[in-house]
């Protein structure tokens, strides 16, 4: 049975340790970064340069170690003193709880999309308004999102509907708890106090982390209650209570309530167990296996039959899971980026008359057409995946900044914040969380080196490693976001910590602290073979004599920062600006007539030329120092043009409205590499009718009528 455990172990090592692998390669060689439309640009990074910072880091804690007393008390303190380390882990959790809070009350943000679905669902519930049970309704297409729709009726129910500042709230306490509960977990293992405390402190300059504060979606809650619901599995293995177990399957539910996308969560904690039971064969290895076994299986019943008894509404099938799957194997051409959201589910949800079973029909059939493709031509997958994974695990705000620029405000921003969102705070945001980001992936990388060890292992790091794959495995094929890798890496945090830690008691800086001598052999033949290993990738990437590798590695990327600024709104100097036509070059009038699409007397826009007369009609652009936002102005009446709320489908005439800080009132102005602008709202292109004289909004398809000129006010 040993063989079969070890056998299991050895799997699990090595299927993360590729992972792991690949990480830190694709994290030294490119950058991701998210555009507010979730369009992927790969920056090159100089692996080299990225080294350099690597052991300038290692180099600087050595330098503090030994040059400065006070650092190498305060370290020696924390790790022998518990009741001290606890003082500093307080402080550091009130730091972290006091950065969110302050973040969501001056970002001001409110929800969109999906987020705002969610608590609007809740507040129709508590209403007794069920109408998004029923057919086309959100929960009747995702029936997934009731968990944490009863969750916000709840907060809602006590803080009052639209209240969304107490759901963000909720996401600070989240996670600040959250931190708590990971430093705890690794002080179940960690031989002194140091480790745990260092975890909380990798927390609170965890950039990306605080982005998803004002993101009402259930992400921080979900990954509070799985953290937990680990810690208390943990402790039941070592003290036996009933009561541990209890909240553990509590704690593990919630996760899914919340999210169900913690499932994974769920499952790798199983596997944990079920490899403890198979090793020791204790009774309460059987009774946490037996528990998390019924978490998994019972939750979504247990919800589904909860909301059935309190609403009378019976959750449909919603929108197909293959459905997911084959949009997240889809390359929409240049509009999208791979196997990112492009509505393919929803609309053949629609397509086929909210029949699940169809759906489901039609989506495998697509998946098995994007499989054979890429049977068919290898590189092309190779190309794909790469590019997939790279959008979602090298990107080093976890596109946290784009969810805050794409959601709307609930008043006028702060200097402070509009500056933080403008191109020149985004660049240094970016700048901040990438280096940060390398040494985390790198910390994994040394734990995977340095923990093989005897005494070195934790084994519940398996759980952890367990989770890492299948969350990697899992969102390669499904639809891809960089906001759904995020858990996974901020729980790996103690493994990363691990790792440093190994890196420095193998380079005797902390042997001190733990009262034992150096370590013999700082670079045994097994961590020579991985530099070597390493090193030997590295010089075939550079030299780019095996194409594989640089593809695989995002090393051939012609993405670079000039291609990058032309995917950030443009900031123009303050002043009045005029919008020229694309192809009339002539300024523009509002005009009364009837809609050209269906022959309705309604109030359109209509570019009219005026043969390089002066108007008082002139359409002039304002820029908004909230988030880089722009608005076009009517000069004749100062109304704004804007499209009619919620109809953002393609070929939707542009109108005129006051001004009400709508987000259907706010564009966007991006530089073109040929001089002109395109102007966008969402993921829609303002766009010129030479025949019908009108605007109208549609996909950015890179024609001419949607490339636009501005120019100085006369």
């Amino acid at each position: 049975m040993h063989i079969f455990i070890d056998l299991a172990e050895k799997i699990i090592i090595f299927l993360s340790g590729m992972i792991i692998v690949w990480l830190f390669l694709t994290a030294g060689f490119s950058t991701t970064v998210i555009s507010d439309t979730e369009l992927a640009y790969y920056l090159r990074d100089n692996m080299l340069l990225n080294i350099l910072f690597l052991l300038l880091f290692t180099a600087a804690v050595l330098l503090l170690w030994k040059k400065w007393p006070i650092f190498r008390r305060i370290i020696e303190r924390i790790s022998r003193d518990e009741r001290y380390a606890f003082m500093i882990r307080r402080l550091l959790l009130s730091v972290i709880f006091l950065i969110g809070f302050t973040f969501i009350f001056l970002a001001q943000r409110t929800p969109v999309a999906d987020q705002y679905s969610c608590a609007a669902t809740a507040g129709e519930i508590l209403d007794r308004n069920y109408e998004s049970f029923s057919a086309g309704g959100y929960l009747n297409k995702y029936p997934n999102q009731i968990g944490i729709i009863w969750i916000f009726s709840l907060i809602e129910r006590l803080a009052g509907t639209e209240n969304y500042l107490a759901l963000q709230l909720l996401n600070v306490i989240s996670l600040t708890l959250f931190y708590r509960a990971l430093s705890k977990i690794t002080d179940l293992f960690s031989s002194d106090w140091l480790a745990g405390t260092a975890v909380i402190f990798s927390g609170m300059m965890f950039i990306p982390a605080y982005f998803y504060t004002t993101f009402v979606y259930g992400t921080l809650i979900g990954l509070f209650f799985a953290a937990n619901g680990f810690y208390w599995c943990l402790l039941f293995e070592r003290d036996k209570k009933a009561f541990q177990a209890v909240l553990m399957a509590v704690f593990l539910a919630l996760s899914i309530v919340s999210k169900s996308n913690y499932l994974i969560f769920v499952t790798g904690i199983l596997i944990y167990e079920l490899i403890t039971l198979l090793s020791s064969r204790k009774v309460r290895s059987v009774i946490a296996v037996c528990l998390i076994a019924l978490v998994l299986l019972g939750t979504s019943r247990g919800v589904a039959g909860a909301t059935a008894g309190l609403t009378g509404q019976t959750l449909a099938d919603g929108v197909s899971k293959w459905s997911w799957v084959a949009m997240g194997l889809q390359q929409d051409g240049d509009d999208h980026s791979p196997g990112w959201y492009n509505g393919y589910n929803a609309r053949t949800f629609e397509e086929t008359d909210f029949d699940t079973e169809a759906e489901t029909e039609k989506a495998k059939a697509n998946v098995k057409e994007s499989l054979t493709a890429f049977a068919a031509h290898p590189g092309d997958a190779l190309k794909f995946f790469s590019a997939k994974n790279a959008s979602q695990w090298n990107c080093p705000d976890f596109q946290g900044i784009s969810i805050n620029q794409g959601m709307n405000s609930s008043g006028k921003l702060s200097g402070l914040m509009s500056q933080m969102f403008s191109l020149r705070g985004v660049m240094l945001m970016l700048n901040t969380a990438g280096p940060l980001y390398e040494l985390l992936v790198t910390g994994l990388l040394l734990e995977l080196i340095l923990g093989r060890k005897a005494g070195n292992s934790h084994p519940e790091f398996i759980a952890f490693k367990v989770i890492l794959i299948g969350g990697f495995v899992f969102h390669t094929f499904w639809e891809a976001k960089a906001q759904y890798t995020l858990p996974y890496i901020m729980l790996v945090i103690p493994v990363s910590i691990c790792g440093w830690e190994l890196c420095f008691k193998r380079l005797s800086v902390i042997s001190a602290v733990s009262g034992s001598a150096p370590s013999a052999g700082i670079f045994s033949l097994w961590v020579k073979s991985w530099l070597i290993g390493l090193a030997a990738v590295i010089a075939v990437v550079q030299s780019g004599l095996f194409p594989p590798l640089n593809i695989l590695f995002l090393r051939d990327s012609k993405d670079t920062i000039n291609t990058v600024k032309y995917a950030t709104p443009l900031v123009l100097p303050e002043g009045q600006y005029e919008l020229l036509a694309p192809a009339s070059q002539g300024n523009m009038e509002i005009a009364a007539d009837n809609n050209p699409v269906n022959g309705t007397e309604q109030l359109y826009i209509r570019p009219v030329s005026q043969n390089g007369e002066s108007s008082e009609c002139l359409i002039t652009l304002i820029h908004s120092s909230e988030w880089d936002r722009q608005y076009l102005q009517l000069d004749a009446d100062g109304m704004l043009l804007e499209v009619p709320d919620d109809h953002m489908d393609d070929g939707q005439i542009v109108q005129s409205g006051e001004q009400s800080n709508s987000p259907y009132e706010r564009w966007r102005i991006y530089l073109c590499a040929d001089g002109t602008c395109r102007i966008m709202m969402a993921e829609k292109a303002l766009t010129f009718n030479e025949e019908g004289q009108y605007l109208y909004i549609t996909e950015w398809k890179d024609m001419p009528q949607q490339h636009w000129i501005l120019q100085a006010a006369k």
